[in-house]
């Protein structure tokens, strides 16, 4: 019987002092509120300014938007100061050290993100609970959602690194009634949730003091400045790499054969595709004019090759069909054809270079064959006229003159004949040696392109 009073005893004792706990808790929050003015700053004296440290966590980059130069974060803002009207006596409140009061009931900082836009992601502050100490301290965290400004330079995009700077202050109070600084060099980045697209090198806090002309008050704040690193795979493999892609093959037109129409075509489509893709890039990219991307000068070089390759295309074609009576390849461009063919080991036949001097060769040839004989003598039967043989009968001289007659008839026609041989003979001549000035065109023009498109890539992104 007495151990059950002992027992008894001993649970009323631990649960009166949970009892004088809970009361003693709300005692303390009664007191501190019941003559406190949440609208007033927390100092004894008014020429006193109350300072208030300035900390964040971030906690995730939702979106980086380079286009319209924003940016969305989620971050955990840590406010510090001292209330000089929170105060106790820890011994005449059960050696309460802490206690939690909501953030509403308290005088709170009117700190705000100065590059801060409204919109749809955007949160409010919300209504979270003060931490105070006995000594006075207030400590005021809560999550939020920003949607802020940020001056973004992708002249190296996709390689590009930026930095967005959060800038914190307070909207109303000079820097003489409200002293913001920063409660550490860095931000917090342990419970930072990686991002797909980007990579977070560094948080730096600085605190900043501007000074009017207009008045002697500073105004401080306090910036955070968030450098982070693009991520390349993606566009290196879905946008750098096929460009770079089409645009070899918009230069290997130059290997298809002289005579193949579909060259142009595959050319135009190489553009249309390029084209296609530099508006994707340009979509994704802010419209300034300040400077020129280098990707959207990669894309400006590789528009521009397949485009002159097109166009030079139509130039090749017209050098390869010459129509049914080519003129002869000019002489100029014959020797530069010779040239350039032992750069590209280019086997061009020797008589189709030299053609109109084997064409003259071959005219004046033939032509004696007919022209330069004797006119008594055709090749078939050799007369021999004596005008002083009276003894020939005008029979005779009749034959003779119908034969002559008809052989000179058969030969205007042979001469014709061979006229139009060797015309044939020469147009084929020229027409091969326009054919094949075409191929060493293409060859010489794939490999000017392929330089200039080297060298491109190499100025650009060396």
């Amino acid at each position: 019987m007495r151990s059950m009073r002992c027992l008894v005893a001993v649970v009323v004792l631990f649960l009166g002092r949970d009892v004088l706990g809970v009361s003693e808790e709300s005692r303390l929050i009664t007191d501190l509120l019941q003559n406190y003015v949440p609208k007033a700053r927390p100092v004894l004296e008014s020429e006193t300014a109350v300072t208030v440290a300035i900390d964040l966590s971030l906690a995730q980059i939702n979106r980086v938007d380079a286009k319209n130069q924003q940016i969305v974060t989620n971050l955990w803002m840590r406010l510090y100061w001292k209330d000089e009207y929170l105060k106790w006596n820890e011994s005449a409140y059960h050696d309460a050290t802490t206690i939690r009061i909501p953030s509403s009931d308290i005088w709170t900082p009117d700190i705000v993100l100065y590059n801060r836009i409204e919109g749809d992601e955007t949160s409010d502050i919300p209504n979270t609970n003060a931490i105070i100490t006995s000594s006075g301290d207030v400590t005021w965290l809560y999550p939020i959602t920003m949607l802020s400004s940020c001056k973004m330079n992708v002249y190296t995009f996709p390689y590009d690194e930026q930095e967005c700077i959060l800038q914190f202050g307070s909207w109303t109070y000079d820097g003489f009634k409200v002293n913001v600084t920063n409660r550490n060099a860095k931000g917090d980045t342990g419970s930072f949730i990686l991002n797909e697209q980007w990579d977070l090198v560094d948080i730096v806090a600085r605190r900043n003091e501007l000074v009017y002309a207009c008045c002697p008050e500073p105004y401080p704040d306090v910036s955070f400045y968030i450098s982070m690193r693009r991520k390349s795979l993606y566009y290196l493999f879905y946008v750098i790499g096929p460009c770079a892609m089409m645009t070899v093959m918009g230069l290997l037109v130059f290997l298809m054969p002289s005579d193949c129409g579909e060259k142009l075509s595959v050319g135009i489509t190489m553009l249309l595709s390029l084209v296609v893709f530099a508006q994707f890039i340009a979509e994704s990219l802010p419209a300034t004019s300040r400077y020129i991307p280098l990707i959207g000068q990669f894309f400006g070089i590789s528009v521009f090759i397949v485009a002159i390759s097109s166009a030079i295309t139509v130039l090749v074609l017209n050098i390869h069909f010459r129509g049914p009576k080519p003129t002869p390849v000019p002489k100029w461009l014959r020797t530069f054809v010779q040239k350039v063919r032992f750069v590209f080991r280019q086997n061009i036949r020797v008589q189709a270079l030299q053609a109109d001097k084997q064409l003259n060769n071959l005219s004046d040839k033939n032509s004696s064959v007919i022209t330069d004989r004797p006119k008594t003598s055709y090749g078939f039967v050799e007369v021999n006229l004596d005008r002083q043989d009276d003894n020939r009968s005008s029979d005779l001289s009749r034959t003779y003159t119908m034969m002559q007659r008809k052989l000179d008839e058969q030969s205007v026609m042979l001469k014709r004949l061979v006229d139009k041989v060797l015309e044939k003979q020469r147009e084929e001549l020229v027409r091969d040696e326009w054919q094949n000035t075409a191929v060493v065109i293409d060859k010489l023009l794939l490999g000017v392109f392929l330089l200039v498109l080297i060298l491109g890539s190499v100025i650009i992104y060396g």
